[in-house]
């Protein structure tokens, strides 16, 4: 039996491969430099991995540090970004337990940078 979980910009189906966008959370308003976490549940295929920021403008895969590809692990980073809304995007391929290979997925997830403190967009 499955069961749907939601986890910080991803929907996954429990016992599958996805990954989450930890921080900026959801719909938050951050200052700049924006601390960035994203984690991922399946063994990481080396290479695909693709962090954007307003997808098609900003390829940040190069500022995340990515100690390991192994399942439950996490890629960070510090990103000086403008103040207003911005999407942050990963994508890249994790291994799929079930069909034995690795699998194209992503995850978006929506924030707000300003240059106050940081609160809860409403």
């Amino acid at each position: 039996m499955s069961h749907i979980a939601s986890m910080g910009g991803a929907i996954a189906l429990s016992g599958c491969a996805s990954f989450s966008i930890l921080a900026p959370a959801s719909n938050s308003t951050v200052a700049s430099p924006v601390a960035a976490d994203v984690f991922w549940n399946a063994d990481l295929q080396a290479g695909p991995l693709r962090v954007v920021v307003d997808p098609g403008a900003n390829d940040l895969t190069n500022s995340f540090s990515v100690p390991s590809l192994s399942a439950d692990s996490h890629a960070t980073a510090s990103i000086a970004l403008p103040q207003g809304a911005h999407t942050v995007r990963v994508t890249g391929n994790l291994w799929d337990a079930t069909s034995h290979a690795y699998t194209a997925l992503s995850a978006t997830q929506s924030f707000q940078v300003s240059t106050g403190p940081g609160r809860p967009v409403t």
